[in-house]
């Protein structure tokens, strides 16, 4: 089929390319790829480590944000109504600044504020939960923070912000956690009985032995604070 020339000849590149006296044609092709690849590669690293820098630049800016700025802020977005807005920027300062009691405390107090501004406009009571939830969990920290040591009005404050949760845990059907959560509050200062009787947010466990239970022992206490 081959004639004997051709046959030499295809021998002949056999050997040379076994002895690496001619290369394959396609070699250089491949190594041009492999350039290309390198610097692509290369080029998406350094758009990485542009993209990481402006990272960093970003997030250097906003620590250096000045929290009395911020509060001045928020403070005028809520003497404004703007309660939602002034509360994202109290919780964004609280992210980077978790310490700052101030910017917690009023995070707390706005939370409590949107949450009682949706029961009042009449909208579904469920959707105060999450605010109310909220403002207990700074509350917490705030007594954490100062090892239990409120002053008189923080400690009202936290007491109250305990209670609503209790409502909220009640609306969302736990019932056990309502009752451990509402008998913490009364511990915490808690003393308005007759609102806790009239509280259509424990409809659920007012007939639980221990929400009486809870009850009696709120009467007790209150009637020890007249005498």
């Amino acid at each position: 089929m081959f004639s004997n020339w051709s046959k030499r000849l295809a021998l002949g590149m056999l050997v040379a390319l076994l002895t690496g006296v001619i290369s394959v044609p396609f070699a250089s092709g491949r190594a041009d790829d492999d350039d290309k690849k390198k610097e692509t590669k290369q080029d998406e690293k350094k758009q990485d480590e542009k993209k990481q820098e402006k990272k960093k630049q970003e997030k250097k800016k906003d620590d250096d944000v000045s929290p009395a700025k911020v509060l001045a802020e928020a403070q005028q977005l809520a003497q404004a109504g703007k309660l939602k807005e002034s509360l994202e920027k109290l919780e964004g300062l609280v992210e980077k600044r978790p310490k700052n009691r101030t910017a917690r405390m009023m995070a707390a107090q706005l939370n409590h504020m949107v949450g009682i501004q949706i029961v009042q406009n009449g909208k579904d009571r469920l959707e105060a939960n999450p605010y109310l939830y909220k403002c207990a969990d700074h509350m917490r920290l705030l007594h954490k923070m100062a090892d239990g040591k409120l002053n008189p009005n923080m400690a009202n404050f936290y007491a109250v912000a305990i209670y609503n949760q209790a409502c909220c845990l009640a609306l969302d059907g736990k019932k056990e956690k309502a009752l451990k959560i509402l008998d913490e509050s009364i511990d915490a200062g808690f003393t308005q009985l007759e609102t806790l009787e009239n509280d259509t947010d424990f409809e659920s466990v007012k007939d639980e032995k221990k929400f009486k239970e809870i009850i009696e022992k709120l009467r007790k206490k209150n009637e020890k604070i007249d005498t």
